[in-house]
């Protein structure tokens, strides 16, 4: 049901994207946004909530270093000088539908 899922969906945020992160946690968050991305598209606002959770794992998984309060536990090093980067809708779309 949709209120699970949402329950969930904070749940992977929490234990797999939050404070400390690694390649492996930042995967099993992908495997369990897609398994929850049927119930979640069903309303507007857990849809808006999923593309959010996407949009927060693949900038994640794209940044190869630690950088202010949050640790990548497989880069721990910061890079020099800190660069912009913008998402895009299609990079998310395609991004999830290659990373496995």
């Amino acid at each position: 049901d949709l209120k699970s899922a949402v329950s969930s969906l904070r749940e992977t945020m929490f234990q797999h994207v939050g404070v400390e992160r690694s390649e492996k946690s930042l995967r099993l968050a992908i495997e369990q946004l897609e398994k929850l991305e049927p119930i979640l598209q069903k309303s507007a606002r857990t849809n808006n909530m999923l593309l959010t959770a996407k949009f927060i794992v693949k900038a994640a998984y794209d940044r190869k270093e630690s950088r202010g309060s949050h640790l990548r536990t497989d880069h721990q090093e910061k890079l020099e000088p800190a660069t912009r980067s913008y998402l895009k809708l299609k990079d998310i779309d395609n991004f999830f539908s290659t990373t496995r």
